[in-house]
């Protein structure tokens, strides 16, 4: 059996945080999360992961600086989800509003990753 595709979520907002991950780990994904960018660098310190999910409620600072340090560790692609309006992050390989609500949310990983949902351990 082929193992669990392995996400990190980023985010700022502890309810967002909460949902997401939940949201992910029950649809079959392997799910690390950070509240806040120092721990999400920490995370990626030495570690892979297929995708690093970064949320829409990090502020613009910090995402730039989560994406940059995550660029630099090389532990794998970057969804940056974003509000609406605003620009998408510098040095992310995916940026989509964030606006659709978690099913899209859910939906954009499982075709990133190419897995079908909602069971995702492909």
């Amino acid at each position: 059996m082929p193992a669990k595709k392995r996400i990190l979520t980023v985010s700022h907002d502890e309810g967002l945080h909460v949902t997401r991950r939940l949201i992910l780990a029950s649809a079959g994904f392997d799910v690390s999360s950070s509240l806040g960018p120092d721990k999400a660098l920490e995370l990626c310190d030495g570690a892979k992961f297929d995708l690093i999910v970064v949320g829409h409620s990090l502020p613009r600072a910090d995402k730039l600086r989560v994406v940059e340090g995550i660029k630099k560790s090389n532990c794998g692609p970057i969804l940056s989800l974003r509000r609406q309006g605003d620009l998408p992050v510098p040095g992310a390989d995916y940026s989509v509003e964030a606006a659709e609500g978690p099913e899209w949310m859910l939906r954009t990983v499982c075709h990133i990753l190419g897995v079908s949902g909602p069971i995702a351990s492909s």
